[in-house]
């Protein structure tokens, strides 16, 4: 099956000034439309949208990286050497970064951040193709860390993406307890990761999936780590510090990934 850059475009809703960034959020929530497990009732007609969507976006992909790297001062408008090599590793960082990606978006779609919901049933098997989505994407980010082009970038995504690796498989929940400054403790973790989590969500995803409105990104950054803090510093001593510091790592490199975001004008 072929498809040309416009029929791409007009397939995903995307303009020809639109970013990578357009391009992720559009597929995302084309592929929430037609993938099968929303249409159950018309699993063949789902199976061939979504293998055209994949074609339509893989064409689109190739043209936005093309655009975003083209020079004007390349002689005819061509692509100079350097950005030829540019426009490869984008396309390639951008298949490597919706790979994480789809394993982050399965974790929160069904509610996996909650580690009853992993137990039995459609979200088990959801959390291990969430882990192993999550787990590919990382060998193919690891596969452009010896390029030069954009060496300490990489290593920024490639460390959230095992940081979130190690966040979903966080399995502790909580028990109360007679005992009043654990039950603090984690009421104080549990807001932060909440936070986090709502934090995540809005930077990578949008409006594509339904969570409370906990305020801006910046906003929920600064609450989680107040959160957080509160743990680590006044209730040190209790069993939840270990989990903390671990979504402090993660909560301190999503700031830094927002960072580069912008720099990359992504």
């Amino acid at each position: 099956m072929n498809m040309d850059v416009g029929e791409a475009l007009k397939t995903l809703g995307l303009a020809g000034d639109s970013t990578l960034n357009d391009l992720n959020y559009s597929f995302r929530k084309l592929a929430k439309q037609y993938h099968p497990d929303s249409n159950p009732r018309r699993e063949e007609w789902a199976h061939q949208k979504m293998i055209r969507l994949n074609l339509a976006y893989e064409v689109a992909l190739e043209y936005i990286a093309s655009c975003k790297e083209k020079s004007s001062s390349a002689p005819e408008g061509g692509m100079s050497a350097h950005e030829s090599l540019r426009r490869s590793f984008l396309v390639e960082f951008n298949r490597a970064m919706n790979q994480v990606l789809d394993g982050v978006y399965m974790f929160y779609q069904y509610g996996l951040e909650n580690p009853h919901m992993r137990r039995s049933g459609v979200r088990r098997l959801r959390y291990r193709d969430s882990i192993k989505a999550l787990k590919n994407g990382i060998v193919r980010l690891e596969g452009l860390e010896n390029s030069s082009l954009v060496p300490g970038d990489l290593v920024v995504f490639i460390n959230f993406s095992r940081a979130f690796l190690q966040n979903m498989l966080l399995d502790r929940y909580f028990t109360p307890s007679s005992d009043g400054v654990e039950n603090i403790a984690y009421r104080h973790y549990r807001e932060g990761s909440e936070l986090l989590d709502s934090a995540i969500k809005q930077v990578f995803f949008g409006d594509l999936l339904s969570y409370p409105a906990r305020g801006s990104i910046g906003q929920s950054i600064e609450i989680s780590n107040r959160e957080f803090m509160n743990v680590l510093t006044r209730y040190y001593s209790t069993g939840w510090v270990a989990e903390t510091v671990m979504k402090v790592y993660l909560l301190d490199l999503l700031g830094k990934v927002i960072d580069v975001f912008r720099r990359m004008r992504y």
